[in-house]
Parts: C-alpha cells; structure tokens; sequence
C-alpha cells in the first residue's frame, strides 16, 4: 500500500490506476475530472453514483462524524 501524506498533488493525473477501497480523508478537491468505471462512491458521507444521491449513512451518523 502507497501512503501520501501532506502532499502537493496539484495537476496529478492518475492513468489506468486501480483505486480500489482507496480512501482520501481530509483532502481540498477543486476542478476534479472523474472518468472511468465508478461504483460506491461516497462523497462526505453520501453516495453519489447510481441513480440519485443518497446518505450513505444515517444523517445522526454523518453529524457525530463531522
């Protein structure tokens, strides 16, 4: 497993990467460009692929979290 903490990733571009389970906690996200296969993926604590956009755990849950 690769771990990156307090860096500089600005204008990265990841490439035929498998981000599996991959988790980004505490990151700034401006002007991000997904485009591949997503499933699962959870935004602040809702799930925003498939369908709509849903908690992905209860709101109570979210909250002790923040």
């Amino acid at each position: 497993m690769v771990s990156f903490e307090d860096q500089d990733l600005t204008d990265a571009e990841f490439r035929e990467c498998d981000l599996t389970r991959a988790r980004l906690t505490g990151v700034v996200m401006r002007d991000v460009v997904v485009d591949g296969l997503v499933s699962n993926l959870v935004v602040n604590g809702v799930e925003v692929t498939g369908g709509r956009a849903r908690p992905a755990v209860s709101s109570s849950v979210a909250d002790a979290l923040r």
